[in-house]
């Protein structure tokens, strides 16, 4: 072999002397080339490179060479010299740095630490590197195309922040939530005159854009001429945002303000419920009632904004303009009065205008009684034995409780009831804490119901006004709820309504069971579990579903598997009532089960909020919005049926609607 390789090699000794020239220089060359290829002389020698060397020299990457993010390669000058042969090279640069050169640098360890941007955004890389952020892979570049090179030198490129968390979000809204970046705020903010804490709205889960109307300026939208800027003929694609995010953003690391239209995100546009035109006579003649209305501005009563506020009702509303001026203050109050009551009957029907009334006698009187209580404390002040202290510090007392009076007087208790009645009741409170300070017996007797607690309440302001209904929807258990019936047995409105009037609606399924989980005789699981009586007999509400019951149907009674009424629902007692029926491994399928459900379950409800977003960028007269919306409100309906039922009464059933619905939403 080595003969023969010698003898090839006599032969053809010009032919291989060539050869190993070529090899010489080639390799000569392109070592040079990377040696020399960490001095930026070099780079500028073939490429259009003087302004981005400048802005290099200033950024945070001075002390690093090119080639540390921009690898090269050992054939990367034999490629650009066949590119220069052949007339394909390009003088202007483009590069593509990896995400695994930035983090050989910046460590996970690092970037995992929660920062305060600019003191305003919370951020935390892991949430965003190298994840699935709405249908696309995020780069380093995505959010930091500028750290070194670009047409405008900055760290982080907002626009993409913002593109990306509002854009298909709704109004007022981001996609995450404004808490999500911003936190929960906790500083008190002047508002025209007038301070302002969010932390007791936050506590009613009044939403940011109750207040915060607009956040954001522009769409984002993408036109599709944007397309051909760069590509002759390729927006084929325009309608599939995972493909384009995919080429564009994971593969070639553009920004969003390459295709997006910009974005702006502020205080675009507050609520007008407070911001009307009666300044424009009035000035701030009315803080009084503009406080009120929004529930802030008393003493030791915590913010209790008025539901009309909270819809964004403006003092137009309720007060609609008079062509004519009025020269009688008195005439002008009474017409006024009925203006105000024509307008309660135009939105919300009869009789409406006579709970408005209500409320004007009834708030008074409240404000009387207190005011009578506030002057008998301090009749027990003055006249008490107690020390200078003492008395000095009850009248700080009293000082708040007379504030809180003169305050409801003049901004009407009508602007905002349940405020009002707050206040009163806190003033109650001082005015007793101020005469037991001093010794003294307490100020108050025979409270009005108004004044007792808010459950007492419901019955003077509102409800014999407006009645009682008999028989409503109870949408947490799908069933319809006898009102009257449980009236009818003494039970206060408190029994099963919260005590805070804001969160009345909002009752909890906990609070059914603790009179009807309490023994046999109200166990009557069907009347409030029908949902789930119909999933464990495999009666689905839906067409595509199989009626398959569950193999225990007939034979195994609710008690069976949830022992005493008492326990409920609890999943280690059922989980033990398997294992006694059975064997122990069904303890295990049980658990097997559980884990499908819940990661099914987070498909779904992933896939939902995808859909929802995709549908917010589609024109809703169209049919392929028309035919999405029907199968986003079958699978919403599928998903809130299985929640209700509690989809392990019958898992066969549940994958089927869980798959059906995966199905329609991919």
């Amino acid at each position: 072999m080595f003969d023969y390789l010698k003898l090839f090699i006599i032969r053809h000794k010009i032919s291989m002397a060539v050869i190993v020239i070529l090899l010489f220089v080639w390799l000569l060359s392109n070592t040079t080339f990377i040696i020399l290829s960490g001095s930026t002389d070099t780079c500028k020698s073939c490429h259009i490179m003087q302004p981005y060397i400048n802005e290099w020299k200033s950024s945070v990457h001075k002390n690093i060479s090119c080639v540390t993010c921009h690898k090269l390669g050992f054939n990367y000058i034999t490629r650009m010299s066949f590119e220069i042969a052949t007339g394909f090279y390009n003088p202007h640069p483009r590069a593509v740095v990896s995400d695994k050169v930035c983090i050989k640098c910046h460590t996970m360890e690092e970037l995992n630490k929660p920062i305060f941007y600019k003191n305003m955004v919370y951020f935390n890389h892991s949430l965003h590197v190298g994840k699935d952020v709405r249908e696309m892979l995020l780069s380093c570049e995505t959010c930091h195309p500028h750290v070194t090179h670009g047409t405008e030198h900055k760290t982080t490129d907002e626009d993409a922040c913002i593109s990306c968390h509002f854009i298909g979000a709704p109004r007022g809204e981001a996609v995450t939530g404004c808490p999500s970046c911003h936190g929960s705020p906790t500083k008190t903010v002047d508002f025209n005159g007038m301070e302002f804490n969010h932390s007791s709205y936050l506590t009613k889960g009044m939403q940011c854009n109750q207040c915060h109307l607009d956040v954001i300026k522009g769409t984002g939208k993408v036109p599709r001429s944007r397309c051909h800027k760069c590509h002759e003929d390729r927006s084929y694609k325009y309608d599939n945002p995972m493909f384009v995010h995919y080429t564009h953003v994971t593969k070639e690391h553009l920004t969003c303000n390459n295709c997006h239209k910009p974005m702006v995100h502020g205080e675009i546009h507050m609520i007008q419920a407070i911001e009307s035109k009666c300044k424009d006579c009035h000035q701030s003649k009315h803080n009084y009632q503009r406080q009120m209305y929004m529930g802030i501005g008393a003493k030791d009563t915590p913010n209790t904004p008025d539901a009309m506020f909270s819809s964004q009702v403006s003092c137009e509303g309720c007060h609609p303009k008079k062509s004519s001026s009025l020269h009688n203050i008195k005439l002008a109050r009474k017409e006024n009065l009925q203006q105000t009551a024509r307008a309660c009957v135009e939105c919300h029907g009869k009789p409406y205008d006579r709970l408005m009334y209500n409320w004007i006698s009834v708030g008074n009187s409240m404000n009387v009684y207190a005011d009578n209580t506030i002057n008998k404390a301090k009749i027990i002040i003055r006249n008490s034995g107690a020390s200078k202290v003492k008395k000095d510090q009850a009248q700080r007392l009293i000082d708040d409780a007379e504030f809180n009076t003169r305050f409801v007087s003049n901004a009407y208790p009508s602007h905002n009831i349940r405020y009002t009645q707050q206040i009163l009741m806190n003033s109650l409170k001082l005015a007793n804490k101020a005469a037991k300070i001093v010794g003294g017996p307490e100020a108050e007797a025979n409270v009005p119901a108004s004044l007792k607690s808010v459950g007492a309440s419901c019955a003077v302001l509102c409800h014999n006004t407006l009645g009682m209904p008999g028989t409503i929807r109870f949408d947490p258990l799908g069933v319809n709820f006898p009102h009257d019936f449980h009236i009818s047995m003494g039970l206060g409105c408190d029994a099963c309504h919260p005590a805070d009037h804001a969160m009345a609606m909002n009752i909890k399924v906990d609070t059914c069971a603790q009179c009807h989980h309490q023994n046999s005789a109200t166990s009557n699981c069907v009347l409030c579990h029908s949902d789930t009586a119909k999933l464990f007999n495999g009666r689905v509400p839906f067409k595509d579903i199989p009626h398959t019951p569950n193999v225990m149907a007939g034979s195994v009674s609710c008690h069976d598997c949830h022992g005493t009424i008492k326990t409920g629902h609890v999943y280690q007692t059922v989980r033990g009532r398997c294992v006694e029926c059975h064997v122990p491994m069904y303890g295990g399928l049980l658990d097997k089960w559980n884990k499908v459900y819940a990661k099914k379950y987070e498909t779904v409800e992933l896939l939902l909020k995808n859909t929802k977003i995709t549908l917010e960028g589609l024109d809703k007269k169209s049919n392929k919005y028309k035919q999405m919306k029907h199968r986003y409100d079958d699978a919403s309906a599928k998903l809130l049926f299985i929640e209700k039922a509690n989809g392990l009464h019958n898992m066969s059933v549940t994958e089927g609607l869980f798959d059906s619905a995966i199905k329609e939403l991919k």
